[in-house]
């Protein structure tokens, strides 16, 4: 066992334990203003130990392009200015343009050759795309905090992917290891925030949340990677595509987005907070573990359909699980059922690409 690796998993569970100690004394003290800032502890820790690891890790040959210090570093800092000015009484209203510009500024700070990896566009097309896509994934975020401890399980289930990817190479290991930082932190935000929560978001956290999340895939993406990542992010993405199209109907009952999510609706259908979430994991545990998969199809974008209308379907049966009708064990067994049907559908479709 690598020094390297060892000392890796030293900063991953620092990652978890400097944050779950303030949300700790925050609770303790029972600071309604500590309790509200869940965003900070995360966004700091995780700076610090990237930084570190950087210093201390960083080999440009591991790299397809290149990584800068100032790419790695300033999602970090914009991230905390967008926080302040979401905050501050005079400036919130620019919140919005805060995000679109922050994420221009950070697509900017992208390597010319890293950058070039992403598409055949011409490079400037390039970051003008993953600025856009930054700002896109930072809004629809917000419709993750559906309830107690989903965003964090989100946030967590796309940098464990991304983290996972480092392990077996398929990206460079720093990069697995950034991304284990913040999932190792976002793993306790998930502790405090699980039902009956103890630390609340508002939805600038959730945001901000979502833009840091996006920075380990917009560096996954230079490494080619996107399908991988397209997986690990495929029940945000398909979740809203849903709410917004229930939206468009018009219909009196689906005025409200957020509450066409299908977290919402199995919450309006009776069934606990606790128990959504817990549906919410295993569906995104399967796009954790195809999402890795994808890195060893002979096609680089061979699953995300795939994957796409396995989610769709999982999410169809989110919205239509009813407490009141069946037990916890029942909803269990017929989870386990349906991921080993689908499971057995992707493996037909991969032999069929194979002949």
């Amino acid at each position: 066992m690598s020094s390297t690796f060892l000392i890796g998993l030293l900063i991953t569970f620092m990652c978890f334990i400097v944050p779950a100690v303030m949300y700790n004394s925050a609770v303790r003290c029972n600071a309604p203003i500590l309790k509200q800032i869940s965003f900070i502890p995360i966004c700091l820790t995780v700076a610090v130990a990237s930084l570190l690891s950087y210093f201390l890790f960083y080999n440009q040959h591991q790299f397809l392009a290149s990584m800068s210090l100032v790419e790695l570093i300033l999602p970090f800092v914009v991230a905390i200015l967008i926080y302040v000015i979401a905050r501050a009484k005079n400036l919130y209203k620019l919140t919005y343009v805060a995000f679109a510009c922050g994420a221009f500024i950070c697509s900017f700070a992208i390597p010319q050759d890293a950058v070039a990896a992403i598409s055949p566009l011409a490079p400037i097309y390039n970051r003008i795309l993953v600025a856009v896509a930054w700002t896109f994934f930072s809004w629809i975020f917000a419709y993750s905090d559906t309830c107690e401890a989903m965003s964090g399980i989100q946030a967590f289930a796309i940098t464990t992917g991304i983290a996972i990817l480092g392990f077996i190479n398929a990206v460079p290991p720093l990069l697995g290891m950034f991304s284990a930082y913040l999932a190792a932190s976002c793993f306790a935000l998930i502790i405090f925030n699980w039902y009956p929560s103890r630390i609340s978001l508002n939805k600038i956290d959730v945001m901000c949340l979502g833009f840091l999340v996006f920075a380990p895939i917009s560096w996954a993406v230079c490494e080619n990677a996107a399908s991988c990542t397209i997986i690990f992010s495929m029940y945000l993405l398909i979740d809203f595509v849903c709410a917004a199209l229930l939206l468009l109907t018009f219909s009196r009952k689906y005025r409200n987005l957020i509450d066409n999510t299908s977290c919402r609706q199995a919450l309006q259908k009776g069934l606990p907070p606790s128990m959504a979430a817990s549906f919410s994991c295993r569906i995104q545990i399967l796009l954790i573990f195809f999402g890795a998969f994808q890195t060893m199809s002979s096609h680089q974008y061979s699953l995300v359909l795939v994957t796409a209308l396995m989610t769709l379907w999982f999410l169809y049966r989110f919205r239509n699980l009813d407490q009141k009708e069946r037990s916890i064990a029942e909803i269990n067994r017929q989870v386990i059922e349906d991921l080993q049907d689908r499971v057995n559908d992707i493996k037909q479709y991969i032999h069929g690409d194979d002949e």
